[in-house]
């Protein structure tokens, strides 16, 4: 009985050693933007270029343009005529074989209604890409759509961006951007208890009695 116990102990500790939650890289829900001007503005930890994005919420700053509760999206087609492209400042190691989520909610500005909007996004060299043609009751909260885009990692490095295209000062609203990693695929193996590869001899050798037994 007691050799049943700490084998199927020792089974335990080698399948938790095998097994690994997914890691979290990459976390920004844009509330600690509230301080700064909504239009044309660049939120904190991102660049923008190729144009301008607006950071929207409340108080003040088309606050039902965000999902109830949120305190500050990201409308990717700022208020300059020109529509930009936003890149995280931060840049990960994309391990070769591994699978990388990026997942994000999205939206759209309910003051361009109808108008198709396009958004490539992604991290480094993978990329996908977004449209968006509906309509959204003005001056009311709407709940969001969760998008996630899976690919393996190839060994480079490359940075989150949200790549919008057109330019008619609305267009789609992201918030929640998350990057998580399946990183226990390639990670070393959780080193056994000390005693465990005792534990294994002896049983090898019990084993290896009662045979001769």
């Amino acid at each position: 009985m007691f050799k049943k116990l700490m084998a199927a102990a020792v089974l335990a500790t080698i399948a938790t050693a095998a097994s690994a939650a997914p890691t979290e890289l990459f976390f920004d829900d844009f509330d600690s933007n509230s301080n700064i001007p909504g239009g044309n503005a660049t939120p904190t930890g991102w660049s923008v270029s190729g144009g301008t994005v607006d950071i929207v919420g409340p108080p003040s700053y088309f606050p039902t343009i965000c999902a109830a509760g949120a305190i500050n999206c990201i409308d990717m087609d700022g208020s300059s005529g020109n529509a930009g492209r936003l890149t995280s400042n931060a840049s990960f190691s994309l391990l070769a074989g591994v699978e990388y989520t990026l997942s994000f909610d999205y939206s759209w500005n309910w003051h361009m209604q109808g108008n198709p909007n396009t958004m490539t996004f992604g991290v480094g060299g993978f990329s996908d890409s977004l449209t968006t043609n509906g309509t959204r009751t003005a001056y009311v909260h709407k709940p969001y759509t969760a998008l996630s885009f899976s690919f393996i990692g190839n060994g480079s490095f490359g940075s989150i961006f949200f790549d919008h295209q057109g330019g008619d000062n609305g267009g789609i609203v992201i918030d929640n951007v998350r990057l998580v990693g399946e990183l226990g695929q390639t990670a070393p193996a959780v080193p056994l208890p000390a005693g465990a590869p005792l534990i294994l001899t002896a049983l090898a050798g019990l084993g290896l009695l009662r045979r001769r037994g």
